[in-house]
């Protein structure tokens, strides 16, 4: 069964929000797809979500490295950029089955992963104006054992 929130953001800062909520209920194992258009918040998501488990830590984007690593204490995160990756082949090559299969995994641009894994939790952020300043978001999971990852947030 499909467990789904829907949320209005008017600004940036309200995808910080569940951006923080998230990393504060979520538990390692689990790859989390960010969904939606170029520019809409899917690398800001990704670092407010690391900054709320890493403080300290200088979160930067992965769009030329495609994977970047953050070591917490007990776990890792791992945060991919895969818009540049073109088949399952390069996936292999960069060791994405390791990386899907422990720690936190935040996926932007995750349709080849979905050929791999199902996504523990699917984020949706996409523009609802002209102005690209009010953001409709879906965070939705199918897995039973993650629903209150999607239901807990509000």
């Amino acid at each position: 069964m499909m467990h789904i929130e829907k949320y209005k953001a008017v600004d940036i800062s309200f995808v910080e929000l569940l951006a923080k909520k998230i990393a504060k209920v979520v538990k390692p194992p689990i790859v989390i797809a960010l969904h939606g258009d170029l520019g809409v918040g899917k690398t800001a998501f990704a670092k407010f979500f690391i900054n709320t488990l890493l403080p300290n830590e200088v979160v930067s984007s992965p769009t030329f490295n495609i994977m970047n690593r953050y070591d917490a204490c007990d776990f890792t995160i791992w945060h991919l950029d895969l818009y540049r990756i073109k088949g399952l082949d390069e996936l292999y090559d960069i060791g994405v089955e390791e990386v899907l299969n422990a720690g936190i995994a935040i996926v932007e641009w995750p349709e080849l992963i979905k050929k791999l894994t199902v996504p523990d939790i699917e984020i949706n952020i996409n523009y609802n104006d002209d102005k690209n300043d009010l953001r409709d978001i879906i965070i939705q999971t199918k897995s039973e054992k993650r629903r209150s990852y999607v239901t807990n947030i509000r």
